[in-house]
């Protein structure tokens, strides 16, 4: 996997919100998590460990010390949805879109309603399978009914597969929800279809 040195995207979008709020709320997830955990193996903190060396080292650019602890951690726990979705993202930044899209699924398969996975995903597949992209974004509204992004994207895919008013309608509630969103969207858009 080539990673880009510098860690910055080629993409205009790749997360639903900024790396270093992505990063935070990984690491206090990482930190509730452990302290839930009494199983007194050492393996979870173990794992927990080296997903926090993951995330410092991409939240650093190093996205090769990244990925390498990443995948450390889903090869002793297959399931952890955040290192799939982490090896996601850098691949999708390097444009390794295909690798990009199994990780995220990897991702949902640990946790099919984990939105940052569903978006991503979603991002990758607007262009070649909209319908997907839909029902992934759908999803993900389903779960964070108030998330703006995910309400705008879906309505710019529904307009894509001619469903305008609902398109308008998705389009119109993300504003509602977030109007610094309203000069993303383009003149008329919100008018009925």
């Amino acid at each position: 996997m080539k990673m880009p040195s510098n860690g910055t995207s080629r993409l205009g979008v790749v997360r639903p919100g900024t790396v270093g709020s992505v990063v935070a709320v990984t690491l206090l997830s990482l930190i509730l998590a452990s302290c839930g955990s009494g199983n007194g193996s050492g393996s979870s903190t173990t794992i927990d460990t080296q997903l926090a060396d993951g995330i410092h080292a991409q939240a650093k650019g190093d996205s090769a010390l990244a990925v390498a602890d990443y995948l450390a951690v889903v090869k002793r726990d297959p399931s952890n949805k955040l290192a799939w979705y982490d090896l996601g993202v850098i691949a999708h930044q390097a444009g390794q879109d295909t690798e990009a899209a199994k990780d995220y699924q990897a991702a949902l398969a640990a946790d099919p309603h984990y939105v940052p996975a569903l978006y991503n995903l979603a991002i990758l597949k607007t262009a070649t399978d909209p319908k997907t992209a839909e029902q992934l974004y759908e999803t993900a509204a389903e779960v964070e009914p108030k998330n703006a992004k995910v309400h705008l994207n879906l309505g710019f895919v529904l307009k894509m597969l001619g469903q305008d008013a609902k398109g308008n309608a998705e389009i119109a509630q993300a504003v509602k929800l977030d109007p610094s969103l309203a000069p993303r969207v383009p003149t008329g858009t919100m008018q009925p279809g």
